[in-house]
């Protein structure tokens, strides 16, 4: 009986450094995504994400700093996508979406300290997948004064805001309380 256990224990373990590799791999993926307009952008991508009928994506880029300072040029954008099939096999609650890219959307924007811009994504009427980003030169150090959100409408009301996270943050935050 020993034994059968301790073989069961290997098997959870080896299937436990499965799903870590697997993890950190997805983690380390920027996904399917359009090229950005050069090799040297400063992006930021919040991923795709479905809008249902009725609801608003608006990118908002604010940007940070002295007013007098020559202006920072981004380019906003929406990658529109579509469903087209996917699979469900009736045991499980989960299922796919194999999504088609359809267009893209953008509007370029300068703006300097103190000033801000929004670009608003309206869902069709079966609801639509979309892919928010904003776009910047890296060489500009400036486009890291930016302070880029993601909100998601409906009707009249703000439903959430998401922050932009880049990655590789340095220095951590304190825990709270602390």
């Amino acid at each position: 009986m020993y034994k059968k256990e301790n073989n069961y224990t290997a098997l959870g373990l080896c299937s436990l450094l499965v799903a870590v590799a697997a993890f950190i791999a997805l983690w380390n993926t920027n996904g399917a995504q359009a090229a950005p307009e050069s090799d040297r952008a400063f992006v930021v991508d919040w991923g795709i994400m479905s809008l249902a009928r009725g609801q608003t994506a608006r990118l908002n880029v604010a940007g940070i700093g002295n007013p007098d300072t020559s202006s920072v040029r981004v380019t906003l954008y929406f990658d529109i996508y579509e469903a087209e099939g996917g699979s469900c096999d009736g045991a499980t609650a989960a299922c796919t979406n194999n999504l088609r890219f359809l267009r893209r959307e953008s509007r370029v924007a300068d703006l300097r300290g103190g000033a801000g811009v929004s670009f608003n994504f309206w869902a069709s009427e079966n609801g639509t997948f979309v892919n928010a980003v904003m776009v910047g030169d890296a060489e500009d150090t400036r486009v890291r004064k930016l302070a880029p959100t993601l909100e998601i409408r409906e009707a009249a009301r703000t439903l959430f805001v998401a922050p932009a996270v880049i990655k590789g943050f340095n220095p951590q935050p304190d825990p709270p309380g602390e």
